[in-house]
């Protein structure tokens, strides 16, 4: 069973969600979700959300400099980073229970009062332009960029957390901008503290009392460009019973790199969790796309299935990476291609087989289980899941497997799949050095129907 969620909201808005380890080792994670990532951005102001959160390292009133903020955190031997993605930007620290609260008070710091020097300010946006360039060799990330550019069509989330194109030139993004941006979304009313530890609920109440993450907020200007939500907007991928086909060049490229995925359903729908489970069918050791593509043919080394869920829409995407000369027929084996598009055939004529969906419960029972290691994973989740459920109803993570999959049925995944697995849902993502024979691309795609 797992340890009760508490959650608390202080008079500022700062909503706290505290769960007690399952581990008897003296560790804290924390998590600190500000409610703003690169989905609020619009032209002319993209990159922000990305960038405030460099600077939110660069110094404080506090701690000037950057190297002085980390030292403290080195000091006490703690984790310490962030993240931006498309729907949140979140902190993280790792540490010993005795420094929490010292913990606590440089993140709020970071968090709150921030200067944004001006000298750091103009190298810092040297460095996000050199991370962008290094993202670029990034294949598979570039090939989903351009995946999810087309499941989220017509919305915020199509666009990149970051890109080069965001800055033209090393001074494109403005100091009035991004200073407003942080004082705007970094408030405590737009944030959540999640943490996992052993330390007493009522103890980790006191400890924040003490620091400036509850102090009152101050009125500051919106920031111009800022989106107050997310636009969920969303475009045809294709016209009905058409196919998107992305034929993607890339110079320096030794393998092809393919991509065949659906646009599915939003993180609230319970068809979420049939299409995870389906995702586990098709993956691991005993999944269809290891056993069709490596066990039985050979053809590739590297296969998986993956499923991503925002409030208005979602997908559920294979991966594949081979060797060029296998992507068509070539003698014994059909090609890649060929191969992947007759089992997206037999899935949806012949549905899945039972054996195949216990096998499936079973890996994802045991991975959840493993996951539990890790109380960072758990920070992490009632975060997101805080995020997504304002009213504050999460369920534990520990109970996932209980609440939303082992109920599933055979006849309910087949029903997914028929539901999503259809031509004006379907992209395909290639990338190579190679030329592209789309003829032969579109003639061996259209076999699906």
């Amino acid at each position: 069973m797992a340890s009760t969620i508490r959650t608390h909201r202080f008079p500022n808005g700062l909503r706290v969600v505290y769960q007690k380890s399952e581990q008897s080792i003296p560790l804290t994670s924390i998590r600190v979700f500000c409610d703003v990532g690169s989905a609020y951005e619009q032209d002319g102001i993209r990159g922000a959300s990305h960038f405030v959160e460099h600077m939110c390292f660069k110094g404080t009133e506090q701690i000037h400099k950057t190297r002085d903020l980390l030292v403290q955190y080195n000091q006490m031997g703690a984790r310490f980073n962030a993240y931006t993605d498309k729907r949140v930007t979140f902190y993280s620290i790792d540490c010993e229970d005795t420094f929490v609260e010292p913990s606590t008070h440089i993140v709020a710091d970071m968090l709150l009062h921030s200067t944004f020097p001006r000298k750091e300010f103009i190298k810092e946006q040297h460095v996000v332009i050199e991370e962008n360039i290094r993202s670029e060799d990034n294949h598979i990330s570039v090939l989903q960029d351009k995946m999810e550019a087309t499941f989220f069509k017509g919305s915020s989330y199509a666009y990149e957390i970051d890109h080069i194109r965001y800055h033209p030139t090393p001074t494109y993004l403005k100091e009035k901008d991004m200073f407003q941006w942080y004082k705007w979304f970094y408030q405590p009313s737009n944030m959540i503290w999640s943490i996992v530890t052993n330390i007493p609920f009522s103890t980790i109440i006191a400890i924040l009392k003490r620091s400036e993450m509850v102090k009152n907020e101050k009125e500051h200007e919106s920031p111009r460009l800022a989106l107050s939500t997310p636009i969920l907007t969303l475009h045809p991928i294709s016209p009905m019973d058409s196919i998107c086909i992305e034929c993607i060049p890339k110079s320096g490229l030794s393998t092809t790199i393919l991509q065949v995925g659906f646009r599915t359903c939003s993180r609230d729908s319970s068809d979420r969790h049939k299409l995870n489970l389906l995702s586990m069918v098709l993956n691991g050791f005993s999944g269809i796309l290891f056993t069709a593509f490596r066990t039985q043919q050979g053809l590739t080394y590297r296969t998986s299935c993956d499923t991503g869920y925002y409030e208005h829409t979602g997908y559920i995407s294979i991966f594949i990476q081979t060797d060029p000369q296998k992507m068509f027929r070539n003698g014994s084996h059909d090609g890649v291609l060929a191969t992947l598009i007759r089992i997206l055939m037999d899935l949806k004529q012949k549905g899945v087989d039972q054996d195949e969906v216990n096998i499936a419960k079973s890996k994802l029972k045991g991975s959840m289980l493993r996951e539990r290691e890790s109380i960072n994973n758990i920070a992490t989740y009632n975060g997101y899941e805080s995020i997504y459920h304002q009213d504050g109803i999460i369920v534990p993570y520990q109970e996932q497997y209980s609440a939303y999959y082992q109920r599933i049925t055979k006849k309910q995944i087949d029903a997914v799949i028929q539901k999503y697995f259809c031509r004006e849902n379907m992209v395909v993502g290639i990338m190579q050095e190679k030329e592209f024979q789309k003829k032969k691309i579109h003639d061996i795609c259209y076999r699906f129907h």
